[in-house]
């Protein structure tokens, strides 16, 4: 295992046991030892979820715009089948993470708005083989936001709609 992959451990061992300041350090620390800018995009956004989980939503936002400009400088059209993949799994981390800023605040609604609203604009893109799970994500996300307003029935409804059933879904970029 290299460094880099043993800190990116550490990270993640950090954040599950909910030691968020310390996780994003690592994460940061991570980044910046890459120069492949999308590699470093998706260890960013790891980074910011680690700031939504420790309360600092604007913090999280200004790390959600520096991944969506260091995403802005790349030209996805020059990746292979998986790097493009990968980007448009972070490109759309972004708008997931910030529904989930817009919970921490409490403004559920508006995080469920935000969710579907990335649905529709990025439908073409998460239809394409292996990038379905992240439609299953979204989905999944809105049913848990829905059940946060305690409307189960519609909850229930994006469990029905999920396309990858009986798997645990979860981002390549949750390394």
């Amino acid at each position: 295992m290299t460094a880099s992959q043993q800190l990116l451990e550490t990270a993640c061992t950090l954040r599950e046991e909910a030691k968020f300041r310390e996780a994003y350090g690592l994460f940061m620390l991570a980044a910046s030892q890459t120069d492949n800018l999308l590699e470093k995009a998706v260890i960013l956004l790891n980074a910011a979820t680690n700031l939504t989980q420790a309360n600092e939503q604007e913090r999280s936002r200004s790390q959600l715009n520096q991944i969506r400009e260091l995403l802005g400088s790349m030209n996805p059209s020059g990746f292979s089948k998986d790097e493009q993949a990968e980007f448009v799994r972070v490109t759309v981390g972004i708008e997931i993470e910030e529904a989930e800023v817009l919970v921490t605040e409490g403004k559920i609604e508006a995080a469920i708005e935000r969710l579907a609203a990335t649905l529709e604009r990025y439908e073409d893109e998460i239809q394409e083989p292996g990038r379905i799970e992240i439609y299953d994500e979204i989905q999944t996300r809105r049913a848990y936001f829905l059940t946060d307003l305690d409307q189960f029935e519609k909850a229930t409804l994006f469990w029905k709609r999920q396309k990858v059933v009986g798997t645990t879904i979860r981002f390549s970029f949750f390394i």
